[in-house]
């Protein structure tokens, strides 16, 4: 028996057909070694997009997902493939959704949104970098943090287009410092600022350390080297998350054991 799906009678026929006749036309469509016109396959790509939603009670956002589904279906051969579904809508996994009127998921949407990268000026790139700088609130970001961010507010906001990928910064800007700087971030002194706090905090916490070490100041001047790093090694095993510095950190970041000693007596030493 010859069937052809393509003809405007039969098309016209598959708009009245109920459920269970569309699926029992589409196994013999499948059955058929016959080109089937896009128009009828079509409507039932979409009655199988909609049956798997309905059944799985969730949209099959990704072409596995709808895979999953086939498989666990008594007949799976009477459902087209993922692939026949692309093949027949001539588009995306998103795009099929549409066709059957579901509802695309957010991460589908950020998906599409990746795949438009490339297509933005040195203007957007600067606007997005700075968009996120106030966001965070931070002076300086790298650029995996900065594409966690775009990636969360893609997802929250399906008319939002950000750029995520490093390739579309470096082909306008050079590099993602460059990027940083000709948004008007100074990133030497930000770094250098970055470095200067966190070395305050660590000549902090040596004061502390040194304290805990001898909590006598005048005996504290006294102390040694050799005193201090057997005392510094047990802390280090019995409160790992207390962990003191060496004496030669110490000597390192004071310039001298005995400047860290005076330092940690305080004024009048």
């Amino acid at each position: 028996m010859t069937i052809d799906v393509g003809t405007p009678v039969l098309e016209g026929l598959l708009d009245n057909l109920p459920t269970a006749d569309l699926r029992w036309l589409l196994r013999l469509v499948l059955a058929s070694d016959r080109r089937v016109e896009r128009p009828a396959f079509v409507l039932l790509t979409v009655d199988a997009l909609r049956t798997c939603a309905a059944e799985r009670d969730e949209v099959p956002s990704t072409s596995a997902a709808y895979e999953q589904w086939r498989r666990t279906q008594a007949c799976g051969e009477v459902w087209p493939s993922a692939r026949l579904i692309r093949s027949v809508i001539k588009g995306s996994w998103t795009v099929a959704l549409r066709v059957a009127g579901l509802e695309v998921p957010r991460h589908n949407h950020v998906h599409s949104v990746r795949s438009r990268q490339g297509a933005f000026t040195e203007q957007q790139l600067l606007s997005a970098l700075r968009e996120c700088l106030d966001a965070t609130g931070q002076e300086i970001i790298t650029y995996v943090a900065y594409r966690e961010w775009a990636l969360a507010r893609v997802a929250a906001d399906r008319d939002c287009v950000l750029p995520l990928k490093f390739q579309t910064f470096g082909k306008l800007l050079g590099n993602w410092d460059n990027a940083l700087r000709v948004a008007g971030v100074n990133c030497e002194e930000v770094r250098r600022t970055a470095r200067a706090a966190i070395r305050e905090r660590q000549r902090s916490d040596i004061l502390d350390d040194l304290r805990r070490a001898e909590p006598n100041p005048r005996q504290r001047l006294r102390m040694t080297r050799g005193g201090y790093d057997p005392w510094g090694k047990k802390e280090r095993i019995e409160s790992p998350e207390r962990a003191p510095a060496s004496s030669h950190t110490v000597q390192r970041l004071f310039g001298t054991w005995r400047t860290a000693l005076l330092s940690s007596a305080g004024p009048g030493a």
